[in-house]
């Protein structure tokens, strides 16, 4: 098992230490989580086997089993249950690419794609009245039983018929598709849900996660800083959500893996993502880096202006991919734009930009340069007052962890300096 690394998006990468606490306490998380697993199914077992005619509860323990033993976590057709440890590690503390070589993921990902692909068909349905016919479960069932695809739907209505029979009884009236969709859903989210128990267990977890993360700004904006705090009874409360990157209500199963846990700030987290089920970029495997760039939208005249430090420049700041980026990813990119409204949150920012570009004209100024040098007796200043301008080291090569709006800042300097060079300006280092 490889120790926990920590790949962090947007603005670069970044690798928490793996060589001791984080590793070690990964280790403890995933043995307690076990722990609880297991007995949760083994209360789900117990309630079937002393409620032998409840027709809820044995479809309950009907279900968890046929997802425990989809994924190999207990041995299929064995009549007393026998956990593989491991790969319950695996899932609960791995990397992604540790729980998809593990056939781990993959597998429920696409039946998770199936079912929640044959649920939203069904209920286009019923909300276009074509199962008018369809009056209780056994109808259902016939009539899913006719289409191509609904198999495992079908298995899942079978095992659990509780929530459709609940739909039938008390929302067909209505036609509500919402009520029926979720009728559908609770077939096997409910079970999973007991087993993966992400709402009573993970709190006692939740700030030691975001410690042992080391993250300290938000990786889908890089706007906002979040970090624990300690009260004075020693309690810790944080600033920041854990989001799930595949959403605990469509897959259940990885509610509890550290791979699927983002350290985010309210905002993007419940604001903007919330159940949204638009792919995005994975931050601990793929941030923006030099996938995309913000610019300024704005003619040579307006840039100008903004170089003068004139507030009635006229640009917006938008953001593009770059060249050869492949069309997987500018999808991926595209919806972090489109989830967490991106363009329209750094519009926010605009006399960040402003003060870039005016202060550009010092950076580039050789009698302020001079000057500088002069009345600080350092002739190696120009890194220095590079920093000190624009807030920013030029040596960076994207991975600022510490400072938000980092990626702003860095291509927005970079543009300024293609720009100097179009207008073939003296730049930085050639100065004297």
């Amino acid at each position: 098992m490889n120790q926990l690394k920590w790949p962090f998006g947007f603005a670069g990468v970044l690798s928490a230490d793996n060589s001791g606490a984080a590793a070690e306490w990964a280790d403890e998380y995933a043995k307690k989580m076990i722990a609880k697993i297991q007995n949760a199914y083994l209360q789900i077992e117990k309630d079937a086997q002393l409620k032998p005619t409840d027709l809820k509860k044995k479809g309950t323990l009907e279900i968890a089993r046929y997802f425990l033993e989809l994924t190999n976590l207990i041995q299929p057709k064995q009549p007393t249950v026998k956990w593989d440890d491991e790969r319950l590690i695996i899932l609960l503390r791995g990397t992604r690419k540790e729980v998809e070589q593990s056939k781990l993921y993959d597998p429920y990902i696409q039946l998770m794609a199936k079912i929640d692909g044959a649920i939203t068909q069904c209920a286009e349905e019923m909300k276009n009245h074509h199962l008018s016919s369809v009056t209780g479960t056994s109808d259902l069932i016939q009539h899913l039983s006719k289409k191509q695809g609904c198999g495992d739907l079908i298995l899942l209505i079978q095992f659990n018929s509780h929530y459709v029979d609940e739909y039938f009884d008390n929302h067909k009236i209505n036609n509500n598709s919402l009520h029926f969709k979720n009728a559908l859903k609770k077939t096997y989210q409910e079970p999973l849900k007991m087993i993966f128990d992400y709402e009573d267990w993970i709190k006692p977890y939740r700030s030691t996660i975001l410690e042992h993360i080391s993250v300290v700004k938000c990786p889908y904006c890089d706007r906002n800083y979040i970090a624990n705090a300690h009260d004075e009874d020693g309690g810790i409360s944080t600033t920041a959500d854990l989001d799930h990157y595949h959403i605990k209500s469509l897959f259940p199963m990885f509610a509890l893996s550290l791979f699927n846990l983002i350290p985010a700030c309210n905002t993007c987290n419940s604001k903007f993502k919330g159940a949204k089920q638009t792919r995005t970029t994975y931050p601990y495997e793929i941030g923006f880096q030099n996938h995309a760039q913000f610019y300024t939208e704005a003619s040579l005249l307006e840039k100008i202006k903004l170089m003068q430090g004139r507030t009635d420049a006229n640009f917006m700041i938008k953001l593009k991919t770059a060249d050869g980026v492949s069309q997987e990813k500018q999808r991926m990119i595209q919806g972090d734009c489109d989830v967490f409204q991106l363009e329209r949150v750094y519009a926010l920012h605009k006399n960040l930009v402003r003060d870039l570009y005016w202060r550009s004209i010092i950076y580039y100024s050789n009698d302020y340069i001079a000057a500088a040098k002069k009345l600080l007796n350092d002739n190696q200043i120009d890194k220095d007052l590079y920093w000190f301008l624009y807030g920013y080291d030029e040596s960076d090569d994207g991975q600022d962890h510490e400072n938000t709006l980092s990626k702003l800042r860095r291509d927005i300097i970079q543009e300024i300096e293609e720009l100097y060079t179009e207008m073939d300006i003296q730049l930085g280092d050639e100065k004297e």
